[in-house]
C-alpha cells in the first residue's frame, strides 16, 4: 500500500484549518466569547497572505474548505443568536438581525431565481458569498452579544498594529522590486484571475504596477484594497492625534500616521489619499458641527464625486484610459438596466454585473430590488447617527479611544459614497471591517446610557455616550 505523501500533507492541513475555525466557534460559547472579534478581524487581514500562496498546494476542494472560515463562523453565530434569542432580548433574531436576515434572503431569492437562468449554481453562490458574507458576519458578531464586551481601545490597537507591520511590508516591496511584475508573489493568483474573466494583458499590468513603479499591496493581491485598508487605519490615527490628551500619545499617533503615510505613497493609488481626506472632512462635520444626517454627510462625498466626474468629462484627453472608461459604463446604464435585474451569477470583466462602479454593479444584480440592498449596506451607519451626540475635546476623558473609534468609523463609512462611484468594492477587506465596525459603533451608541459611565475602551459592556 503506498501512500501519497503530498495529498496526506494536504488533507492534514485542511484539518488543521479546520480545528482552528471549530475551536473559534467553541469559544463563542464560553465567557471569552469576545475575543472572537477581535479574531475575525485579523482573519480578514491575513486572509490573502495565507491563503493565496496555498492556492497552488491545496486541491480545489481542499482550498475551498480550507477558506471557509467566514461560512463556519456564521454558522456558529447564526447558532449562538438561536440559543440567545427571546422576547426580552432586543437584539434577538425577532427583531433587527430578523430585519436583516429577512431582507438578506428576499435579495437572494431573487437573485439566485434571475441569475440562475443564464449561468451555473456555483457561479451565483460565488457571487452571493462577495455580497452577502459581509454583512451577515458583521451583523450576527453584533448581535451574538460580542458588541457588549468587544474593546475599541483593542480594535483600535490591532488594526493599527496590522496597519504598520504591512506598511513596513509594501515599503520593502517598493523599495527591492526588480521591475519584473511577474516574480511577485501573488502574480499567478490574479492573472489566473483576472484571465477567468477575460481581463485583456494592458490591464493585467495595470494591476501590478503604475507607468515603471510598482503599486505595492502589503498582505493583499490588490493595490486598491491595500490602499484602502491602510487609508482606514491612517483615519483612525490621524483623529486619534487629536484626541489624544498626552503629548507622548500624540507623538505615538503622529509617528504611526507618518508610517501609514509611506504605506500609502507606495501603493500608487489615488482613491486612498481620496478618501482618507474625505473621512477626515465627514469626521470634522460630526465633530464641530454636531451633524447626525445621514443626508448633510452624503453632501460632501457626492459632491466631491460629481466634480471628479466632471474633471473627467473636462480632462479627459489627459487622463488614462481608466479613469476615462468610467465614463462609458455609466453612459451604458440606461440601455442595459433592466427592472428585475441580471441577478446573481457569472462575471466577466466590464460584464453587465461587473463594472468599477459599485452603484452600477449593484443596480445591474438586484435591479429595482438594489433598495433594499442599499439599505442593507447603511442602515448601520444611519443607525449610529440616530443615536450620536457630540463630546468636546476637552469632555472625552477616558473614552477618547472609543469617541476616535466612533467618529472614524462613521466618517470612513460616509467616505464609501465617493469610493462606490469608481470602484467595485464588494468583497474588499476594507469593506468587510468597515461594516463590522459600523454594527459594533451602531450598537454601541444604540445601548449606550447617558448615566453610564463610559467604559467600552475598557471592555466593559456598551460605548461611551459622546455628548456635547
Amino acid at each position: 500500500m503506498t501512500i501519497n505523501l503530498e495529498a496526506a500533507l494536504d488533507t492534514l492541513l485542511t484539518l488543521f484549518f479546520l480545528s482552528l475555525y471549530t475551536g473559534c466557534v467553541c469559544l463563542l460559547f464560553t465567557k471569552q466569547r469576545h475575543y472572537v472579534f477581535y479574531i475575525t478581524v485579523f482573519f480578514v487581514t491575513v486572509n490573502d497572505l495565507v491563503f493565496v500562496p496555498l492556492s497552488d498546494t491545496l486541491s480545489p476542494t481542499l482550498l475551498v474548505v480550507s477558506k471557509a472560515w467566514k461560512e463556519i463562523f456564521i454558522s456558529g453565530l447564526l447558532l449562538l443568536n438561536l440559543m440567545r434569542s427571546n422576547q426580552h432580548n432586543r437584539l434577538s433574531l425577532s427583531s433587527d438581525t430578523a430585519r436583516i436576515v429577512c431582507v438578506i434572503l428576499v435579495l437572494s431569492a431573487l437573485g439566485f431565481a434571475v441569475g440562475l437562468t443564464r449561468s451555473g449554481l456555483g457561479e451565483a453562490i460565488q457571487q452571493w458569498r462577495r455580497y452577502f458574507v459581509p454583512i451577515l458576519l458583521a451583523v450576527l458578531l453584533t448581535s451574538s452579544g460580542l458588541a457588549r464586551r468587544a474593546s475599541a481601545r483593542t480594535l483600535m490597537r490591532l488594526l493599527l498594529s496590522m496597519a504598520c507591520v504591512m506598511s513596513v511590508y509594501a515599503i520593502y516591496e517598493n523599495l527591492t522590486f526588480s521591475g519584473d511584475f511577474t516574480k511577485l508573489w501573488y502574480y499567478d493568483f490574479v492573472a489566473q484571475a483576472k484571465e477567468s474573466i477575460n481581463t485583456d494583458t494592458h490591464l493585467l499590468q495595470y494591476q501590478f504596477m503604475r507607468g515603471d513603479e510598482l503599486r505595492a499591496t502589503g498582505f493583499f493581491i490588490s493595490a486598491i484594497e491595500y490602499s484602502l485598508f491602510n487609508a482606514l487605519a491612517l483615519t483612525y490615527a490621524v483623529i486619534s492625534i487629536y484626541t489624544s490628551r498626552s503629548f507622548s500619545g500624540r507623538l505615538h499617533f503622529s509617528l504611526i500616521s507618518i508610517l501609514l503615510a509611506g504605506g500609502e505613497i507606495v501603493a500608487n493609488v489615488r482613491i486612498g489619499w481620496i478618501v482618507f481626506a474625505v473621512a477626515l472632512l465627514c469626521a470634522t462635520q460630526v465633530h464641530f458641527f454636531g451633524t447626525r444626517s445621514f443626508r448633510k454627510l452624503a453632501i460632501a462625498p457626492v459632491v466631491i464625486l460629481l466634480l471628479s466626474f466632471a474633471l473627467i468629462i473636462v480632462s479627459k484627453a489627459d487622463l488614462d484610459a481608466s479613469s476615462v472608461g468610467r465614463l462609458a459604463q455609466y453612459a451604458s446604464v440606461p440601455s442595459a438596466f433592466r427592472p428585475e435585474g441580471y441577478g446573481l451569477g457569472a462575471i466577466t470583466n466590464n460584464g453587465e454585473t461587473y463594472k468599477d462602479s459599485w452603484y452600477i454593479s449593484v443596480l445591474m444584480v438586484f435591479g429595482i430590488a438594489s433598495i433594499g440592498y442599499a439599505w442593507l449596506m447603511f442602515s448601520p451607519l444611519i443607525d449610529a447617527l440616530a443615536h450620536l451626540r457630540v463630546r468636546h475635546r476637552a469632555e472625552l476623558k477616558s473614552d477618547r479611544t472609543a469617541y476616535a473609534f466612533a467618529v472614524g468609523t462613521i466618517g470612513f463609512f460616509c467616505a464609501q459614497l465617493y469610493v462606490f462611484g469608481f470602484h467595485y468594492s464588494t468583497g474588499l477587506s476594507h469593506l468587510y471591517l468597515l461594516q463590522i465596525f459600523m454594527f459594533q459603533v451602531a450598537y454601541g451608541l444604540r445601548n449606550a446610557s447617558p448615566k453610564r459611565a463610559p467604559t467600552l475602551n475598557h471592555g466593559a459592556p456598551g460605548l461611551a455616550p459622546l455628548e456635547r
